[in-house]
C-alpha cells in the first residue's frame, strides 16, 4: 500500500515536472522564433525610416540656405519653393519661416491659420528645440509635439537661418505628421507581426517616449538606432504572433493546451498503474461488500485530496486578486470622480472670477471702452492665463460690441475676436488673431446693423449703473 502511494505520488510529480518543462521549452522556443522574425523585419524598416528622416532634414536645410542667401525673397518665390517641398514630401503639413521668433510665412495657409503671426517666444513647449537649434546653429528635430494645426502628434524639423555675419535671421521649420512618417517607413502595415516602439535620445536630456507603448519591448532583441542631427531614435518592437493577436494571450493559450494534453496522458497512466497493482479490481484484499478495496479508497482519498487542496488554494488566490482589483478600481473611480468634480467646479468658478475681475477693472478706470484695442488685449491676456475660459464679451452704451473667444472643441483653438462698431456700420466680424493680438484673417461676417443695446442682458441694466459716472457696460 505504501509503495503504491509513493509510486502514484512520484508519477504525479514527474508528470507535473515534465509538463512544466515542456511548457517552458515551448515558451522559450516561441520567443526565439518571434525575436528572429522581428530582427528580420526591422532591418528594412530602419533603412526606410532613416531615409525618410534624412530627406526631411535635407529639404529643411536647403530651404534655410536659400533664405540665408536671399533674406528678402518675395512671398511668391517662397510660395513656389514651399509648393515644391510639399510635392516631394507629401507628409509635410506646413512650411514655416520666422523672423527671429515670429512667424512671417506659412504654406499652405489653408488649415494652418493658427500658425499665422505665431510668436514662439510665447510658447515654451517649442522653445527647448528652438534654443538647441540656435545654440548649435544646426538642424534639430523636435518630437513628439502636438501640432497646432491638427492637434495630432507630429515632428518639427528646424534649421536656423544665419546671415553671413553670423547673426540669426530666423528659422526654417517643417512640420510632419508622425504617424504619416511611420506609415511611409512601412512600420504601421496591418500585416506586420510587430508594433514599433520608438524612443528619442537627445544630448543632455532624458530619454523620451516617441511612439508606442514600450511594455514588453525590453526583451525584444537588440535595439536599432536611427541617427538624427542632435541625437537618435531607438527602435524596438512589441511582438505579435502570426495571427496578429496579443503575444501574451497567444502564449497563455499554448500553455493551456500543453497542460490539458499532459493531464489527458497522466490520468490513464495513473489508472493503469493502479490496475496492475490490483487496487482497481473487484475482490481485492480487504474489499467491502461492494467489491472495492479499502486500500483503493484510501489511495483515492489521498490522490483526490491533493488536487482539491490545490484547487482551493487557487480559488482563494483568485478571489483575493479579484477583491484587490475591485478595490483598486473603486479607488481609481473615486479619484476620477474627485478630478471631474474639481474640473467642473473650476469650469463654473473661472467665468465668475473673470467677470468680477473685469468689472473691478472698469470700476477702477483701468479699462476704458473708449480704448477697445487695449481692452481686447486685456481680455486676450486672461484667455492665455485661463485655459477653461472660452468667451468674454462686453457692450457699450452706444450699442457697440466687443468679444474675445476660444473654440471649446476641435483642434483649431486659436484665439479670436468679435466686434461690431459704429465706424464699421455695426457689421459683426469674427477675426483670428496672432500672438501679438493683431488680427490676421477674417473668418466670417455676421449680422449687419448689430446693436448690442437690444441684447436682453443690456436692456436689464439698472439706472444706478448709468448714473454712477461710468458708461453703462454689459458683460456676460
Amino acid at each position: 500500500m505504501r509503495r503504491t502511494l509513493v509510486s502514484a505520488t512520484l508519477l504525479l510529480l514527474a508528470s507535473l515536472a515534465l509538463i512544466a518543462g515542456i511548457e517552458r521549452y515551448d515558451a522559450l522556443n516561441w520567443e526565439r522564433e518571434l525575436s528572429s522574425d522581428l530582427s528580420q523585419q526591422r532591418a528594412p524598416f530602419q533603412h526606410a525610416l532613416q531615409t525618410r528622416l534624412d530627406a526631411l532634414i535635407a529639404e529643411n536645410r536647403r530651404l534655410a540656405e536659400q533664405i540665408a542667401a536671399d533674406p528678402n525673397l518675395a512671398e511668391p518665390a517662397l510660395e513656389a519653393i514651399a509648393g515644391e517641398i510639399l510635392a516631394r514630401q507629401p507628409r509635410v503639413r506646413s512650411v514655416v519661416i520666422t523672423r527671429k521668433l515670429r512667424v512671417v510665412f506659412v504654406h499652405p495657409r489653408a488649415g494652418n491659420e493658427p500658425l499665422i503671426g505665431l510668436d514662439y517666444g510665447m510658447h515654451p513647449e517649442f522653445m527647448g528645440a528652438i534654443n538647441r537649434a540656435i545654440a548649435s546653429g544646426a538642424t534639430v528635430i523636435d518630437a513628439p509635439v502636438r501640432l497646432l494645426q491638427t492637434g495630432r502628434p507630429g515632428l518639427i524639423v528646424r534649421t536656423p537661418i544665419v546671415a553671413p555675419d553670423g547673426a540669426l535671421v530666423g528659422l526654417a521649420s517643417m512640420a510632419a505628421d508622425l504617424e504619416g512618417v511611420l506609415i511611409e517607413g512601412g512600420l504601421l502595415e496591418p500585416s506586420l507581426t510587430l508594433t514599433p516602439v520608438i524612443r528619442q535620445r537627445t544630448a543632455g536630456q532624458p530619454e523620451q517616449a516617441l511612439f508606442g507603448v514600450d511594455e514588453g519591448a525590453a526583451g525584444a532583441g537588440t535595439a536599432l538606432t536611427i541617427a538624427l542631427p542632435d541625437g537618435d531614435w531607438v527602435m524596438q518592437a512589441v511582438q505579435k504572433d502570426a495571427t496578429g493577436h496579443d503575444p501574451a494571450q497567444s502564449g497563455q493559450t499554448r500553455s493551456e493546451w500543453i497542460r490539458g494534453i499532459g493531464a489527458l496522458i497522466t490520468l490513464p497512466l495513473l489508472l493503469l498503474m493502479l490496475h496492475r497493482r490490483g487496487l482497481l479490481g473487484v475482490g481485492a484484499p480487504f474489499a467491502d461488500a461492494r467489491g472495492i478495496a479499502l486500500r483503493t479508497l484510501m489511495l483515492l482519498a489521498v490522490l483526490i485530496l491533493i488536487p482539491l487542496l490545490l484547487a482551493t488554494a487557487g480559488w482563494l488566490t483568485y478571489r483575493a486578486s479579484m477583491q484587490l482589483a475591485l478595490r483598486m478600481e473603486q479607488q481609481q473611480t473615486a479619484e476620477l470622480g474627485r478630478l471631474i468634480h474639481d474640473k467642473v467646479t473650476a469650469f463654473f468658478y473661472v467665468p465668475r472670477q473673470v467677470d468680477t475681475f473685469n468689472a473691478e477693472l472698469f470700476r477702477q478706470g483701468l479699462l476704458d471702452p473708449g480704448q477697445p484695442e487695449a481692452m481686447l488685449s486685456a481680455f486676450l491676456a486672461q484667455f492665455r492665463q485661463q485655459p477653461l475660459l472660452t468667451f468674454l464679451s462686453m457692450s457699450t452704451a452706444e450699442g457697440e460690441y466687443y468679444a474675445a473667444s476660444r473654440p471649446p472643441l476641435g483642434d483649431a483653438r486659436a484665439l479670436r475676436i468679435l466686434h461690431a462698431t459704429i465706424a464699421e456700420d455695426r457689421m459683426m466680424k469674427l477675426l483670428r488673431i496672432d500672438d501679438t493680438n493683431r488680427p490676421t484673417t477674417l473668418i466670417s461676417l455676421g449680422t449687419r446693423d448689430y446693436d448690442a443695446r437690444q441684447r436682453p442682458g443690456t436692456r436689464r441694466l439698472s439706472p444706478p449703473t448709468a448714473s454712477s459716472g461710468i458708461p453703462p457696460i454689459a458683460m456676460p
